[in-house]
């Protein structure tokens, strides 16, 4: 009950980013964690997660940020991030994008090609370099986009792959096997587990929203968990 009353606050003042890490929370937790969880929790999650995933589908300022594309088509305007058939397609049939969309899919690719330059990572607090290096270069479609979230890259996910590279690989691979280690009580994978989910898909850094926080406490609670098992099994 206090689980749903709480839903409904959120509802009112939501956002995408709060439905898709509402689905991505439901989604991961259910798959990992199918067994550890009671019945009427996990319809409870089914029904939140529907609710969500119906206003992703059915709200048009939601929809709006999944097309890669950022100005009108029709007004000769209009610049597509991500360049591919299906891309073209979804833009023609629902028109243009927003900034929003636009710097989000945007860092995607800044990810990508920092990536593919630099694996091992281009250190902390770097990503504005590698935001830098791609609005040089010729793969950048919307120069307009040259000062939004030069550093934060507008999620964790992204800002970790270039300032860390393979070692952030590792991090979200470490988090997996917390996800999946039976020995940590649910309730803790549920409250770390949202924050860093949410914080990957759409985060200002890591210092903000508990990110740093929830990452370190559940890396400590798998290690701590995992030495026990072998001490103890």
């Amino acid at each position: 009950s206090l689980t749903i009353i709480f839903f409904i606050i959120c509802l009112i003042k939501s956002s995408t980013t709060f439905h898709v890490g509402t689905v991505a929370c439901v989604a991961g937790l259910l798959i990992t964690n199918f067994n550890n969880i009671q019945n009427k929790v996990k319809i409870t999650f089914i029904v939140i997660a529907l609710i969500s995933i119906s206003t992703l589908v059915f709200n048009k300022e939601c929809t709006k940020r999944f097309i890669p594309a950022y100005g009108d088509p029709a007004l000769g305007d209009g610049q597509i991030i991500i360049s591919n058939k299906l891309v073209e397609n979804i833009v023609k049939t629902k028109n243009d994008g927003n900034l929003s969309s636009a710097v989000y899919f945007q860092s995607f690719l800044i990810a990508y090609e920092s990536f593919k330059e630099k694996p091992l990572g281009r250190g902390i607090n770097q990503y504005k370099q590698a935001f830098n290096d791609y609005m040089k270069s010729k793969k950048n479609k919307i120069k307009r986009l040259k000062d939004y979230n030069n550093d934060d890259a507008s999620n964790n996910f992204n800002k970790i792959i270039v300032e860390f590279g393979l070692f952030g690989i590792l991090f979200y691979f470490v988090v997996f096997l917390a996800l999946i280690n039976k020995k940590i009580d649910i309730d803790i994978k549920i409250f770390l587990i949202s924050i860093i989910i949410t914080q990957s898909i759409r985060g200002a850094g890591y210092f903000n929203g508990g990110f740093i926080l929830a990452l370190t406490m559940l890396i400590v609670y798998y290690f701590k968990n995992k030495s026990k098992y072998k001490t103890n099994p």
